[in-house]
């Protein structure tokens, strides 16, 4: 009787043992892929929360600077850092670039100007954008502008327009 308490004792053991290692195998790969899917979650609200239009564009030809107007019509303000880190594309059907954020404005730049001085981009407000560019003085004789304005989180806006 006492053996079969003693093996009952070895296997009940052996028991905890096996479970408590399993458990502890298992419990970080459920809590990381719960993270992930967290991540993957927020990141699709985000883009979904972000939308803006491009209303109005303005390039005289043979000029190497345009402006472009953008309102925002989605549910997420934009803050200035986050307009600064997005890509600005600008060229002609042959040739298109990538603007890099200076407040200066020298060539193949652009910046950017919110109303108010809280410098993000809220829900209805309008940011003019100033671009300057080589790519704009189309040596073809092209008039055709492409522009695209992509926000750090991928939500991209594009247009093509003529120069006056």
């Amino acid at each position: 009787m006492s053996s079969e308490a003693i093996s009952s004792a070895i296997f009940l053991i052996g028991a905890v043992v096996a479970a408590s290692v399993l458990l502890s195998a298992i419990f970080p790969i459920i809590f990381t892929t719960g993270q992930t899917f967290g991540t993957v979650a927020h990141n699709a609200d985000d883009q979904i929360r972000t939308d803006f239009a491009i209303v109005n564009t303005f390039s005289v030809g043979g000029s190497t600077t345009a402006q472009v107007w953008l309102k925002n019509t989605g549910a997420n303000a934009i803050s200035g850092y986050e307009i600064e880190k997005s890509d600005v594309f600008v060229g002609s059907e042959s040739s298109i670039t990538n603007l890099a954020y200076d407040g200066t404005l020298p060539l193949e730049s652009f910046m950017y100007t919110i109303a108010g001085s809280d410098n993000t981009w809220n829900i209805g407000e309008t940011v003019r954008l100033d671009i300057s560019s080589s790519y704009l003085n189309n040596p073809d004789g092209q008039t055709t502008v492409l522009f695209s304005f992509v926000l750090p989180n991928s939500v991209r806006r594009t247009i093509t327009f003529t120069k006056s």
